[in-house]
């Protein structure tokens, strides 16, 4: 429940106060993911309608969140940096954090990291892996068919851009613009006033 995550989030910021733990906890309660089936003192999980997990360590800088490797490629597609954190045999813990490799995290698959920054990267990064959710989204597909389209119009010498990365990048802002302006309320737009140009005689 969020009153656990709450409770070890607490325990850390009496050691040190990390604004971006509240922040990253707003984000996180307004979002689709609901709270996992483990919160320690360092890492707490959640998941998603799709029974799809993110990890949070919360302990230090507050800036690492894990995901399954199956995730790796579309977060990269989207411009995230990642670290891989493979389960490695024979190891302890499988060679990386104790708390990755639990039941309620990965267990003994790999998974990878990604550092953010802020409350608006996250958003963006919750944007990219539950587009569904969000109301608003692009078709793959038919971003492609546009490409290939217009690809004739406006040739380049640097070669062709991926359509996937295309897509999922502007899925990603369109759906974190969209949530902030539901979030602030949508505003009527003003009439444009037209400013004469004839000059006064005096």
């Amino acid at each position: 429940m969020w009153e656990g995550i709450e409770a070890r989030l607490a325990e850390n910021e009496r050691e040190q106060e990390v604004p971006l733990r509240k922040s990253f906890l707003a984000v996180l309660r307004n979002s689709d993911v609901r709270p996992g089936q483990s919160a320690t003192k360092k890492m707490v999980a959640f998941e998603s309608g799709g029974h799809e997990r993110l990890v949070w360590q919360i302990e230090g800088t507050a800036q690492h969140f894990y995901l399954h490797q199956k995730w790796q490629s579309r977060i990269e597609a989207a411009a995230f940096p990642t670290k891989p954190f493979p389960y490695q045999q024979g190891a302890k813990d499988g060679g990386r954090h104790s708390a990755l490799s639990r039941d309620w995290a990965f267990g003994t698959a790999e998974c990878f990291q990604v550092k953010l920054d802020g409350a608006d990267a996250l958003q963006e990064l919750l944007d990219v892996l539950l587009p569904e959710a969000n109301g608003l989204h692009l078709n793959p597909a038919a971003v492609t068919d546009g490409l290939s389209a217009s690809a004739s119009f406006f040739p380049t010498s640097s070669g062709s851009i991926s359509p996937t990365l295309i897509s999922m990048r502007a899925s990603a802002i369109i759906n974190w613009k969209w949530r902030r302006s539901c979030g602030r309320g949508l505003k009527a737009p003003q009439p444009t006033r037209k400013v004469s140009t004839r000059s006064t005689r005096l």
